[in-house]
């Protein structure tokens, strides 16, 4: 395995045997997750101004494939061969992992907000719960407050 540094301190994993090619061009860290891209030249493709290294490294035009490169193991910096398949746009989405029902976090606060979404006589209602400093005190304050609407709805029967 070989690293090559990115800008803001990032670094990518990239295959031995790639390093000596893939070292040559600018890479640098794109995104908030720093995916390794570069910058390409006019001639290579006037109509595309930027590729990623895991299209190098495939070997493929991102601008001529309907499918799209996934990294396996779900990290952009770790660009080995191994660890990249092309597959379909529906079975990359199937990767993304939502951490819990009911709990999103809330970047302009810093904080975890908990909700319920429920059905009433037909009508989508969201109950928020509460925003929460941790992950864990949300997910505990949202089961807490669904404990407490079960027991509601059963003594009502």
């Amino acid at each position: 395995m070989a690293i090559i540094k990115l800008t803001r301190g990032f670094i990518t994993e990239v295959d031995d045997e790639l390093y000596e090619e893939l070292s040559t061009f600018p890479w640098y860290a794109s995104g908030p997750k720093g995916r390794p891209a570069r910058r390409l030249r006019v001639e290579e493709n006037p109509n595309r101004s930027l590729i990623y290294i895991y299209h190098q490294i495939l070997k493929v035009n991102p601008w001529q494939i309907t499918k799209v490169v996934d990294h396996i193991d779900g990290n952009p910096l770790n660009n080995k061969v191994e660890n990249l398949r092309i597959i379909t746009h529906k079975e990359n989405m199937q990767n993304i992992k939502k951490p819990h029902k009911g709990i999103a976090y809330c970047n302009t606060f810093n904080r975890y907000k908990a909700y319920i979404d429920i059905l009433s006589s037909g009508v989508k209602c969201r109950i928020n719960v509460g925003t929460f400093a941790t992950f864990d005190a949300a997910v505990s304050a949202r089961e807490s407050k669904l404990k407490e609407l079960a027991d509601k709805k059963e003594q009502k029967l």
